[in-house]
């Protein structure tokens, strides 16, 4: 399966979970946000929201400061 992450094609062997997407591209999970679809994902969503064949996901850190 197919999937898009920050407009890099990134191939997964199987179906997983927003969660399982983190340690796949073994990335720290504090301070990040995810978008599917143009969706925003909330954290609380991660452990059972599963990332579907050709989903397109942004991965970014939410920065504080003004």
């Amino acid at each position: 399966m197919n999937v898009i992450i920050n407009d890099q094609i990134i191939e997964l062997a199987n179906q997983i979970t927003v969660s399982e997407l983190f340690t796949v591209l073994k990335r720290k999970t504090l301070g990040a946000a995810v978008a599917i679809n143009k969706v925003i994902i909330t954290k609380s969503q991660w452990e059972t929201y599963l990332v579907n064949d050709k989903d397109e996901i942004l991965i970014f850190q939410i920065v504080a400061g003004g």
